[in-house]
């Protein structure tokens, strides 16, 4: 599944829908037979340049994928690849796993589980590495022998659109996203008025109305 600038512009709540969907499943994954989920957010900050390289993206799916509950145990697979790293660094410092040493790792998880796989705005990836996470998610799709979903919002950039061309796509336009967008910002509106957050509790309906009316137009565009 995919989300994209084509249908939905700059600020019509791409990042509110995906961590929606992202709080939803994880209702889900509560249940022992769901699925594992797995999710990042993608940004170029220079105060958190991983945030933007593939190999840190794919490393922290992989880190959520390699245990459901913090109470469990890191599952043998991403075990196992850490072990062989610390022994090939002979005593000096391991070095992180390679992107595609995660893939293979990611993978393997998935013979025996199928997952979930969300990515928030995919397109900024740093630009130089982005084909590399495109092919690492195209890897993934082709290979698992488990189900594997992978929900990505994204600018309908090109090279994005191509490299995800093969496998099933659906696409959701802002006419789906606004009335998610209308009902969140009315709840959290209501919400701040009922606990007194929102100027001590005391709101006239006009200012309430009016208050929801402009936040919702700011979410959309």
């Amino acid at each position: 599944m995919m989300t994209s600038d084509q249908e939905f512009p700059a600020g019509s709540g791409k990042t509110m829908l995906v961590s929606s969907v992202i709080e939803s499943l994880e209702r889900e994954s509560s249940d022992s037979i769901a699925a594992p989920i797995a999710y990042f957010y993608c940004a170029r900050d220079a105060a958190e340049p991983e945030r933007a390289h593939p190999d840190e993206i794919m490393r922290t799916i992989l880190e959520q994928l390699s245990s459901s509950d913090p109470c469990l145990p890191i599952r043998d697979p991403v075990v196992r690849a850490y072990k062989t790293m610390k022994k090939e660094a002979k005593g000096r410092k391991s070095e992180k796993l390679s992107l595609d040493d995660t893939v293979d790792v990611i993978l393997i998880l998935l013979e025996t589980n199928p997952a979930t796989i969300i990515i928030d705005a995919l397109d900024e990836c740093s630009a130089e590495r982005r084909q590399d996470l495109l092919l690492a998610i195209q890897k993934i799709i082709r290979r698992s022998h488990n189900l594997v979903k992978f929900f990505v919002s994204s600018r309908d950039d090109h090279d994005i659109a191509y490299r995800l061309s093969d496998s099933p796509n659906l696409y959701i336009s802002v006419n789906d996203n606004s009335k998610d967008i209308e009902h969140f910002v009315d709840f959290q509106v209501n919400r701040a008025i009922e606990e007194e957050r929102f100027l001590c509790g005391k709101v006239s309906s006009t200012l309430k109305d009016h208050t929801i009316k402009t936040l919702t137009a700011k979410a959309e565009g």
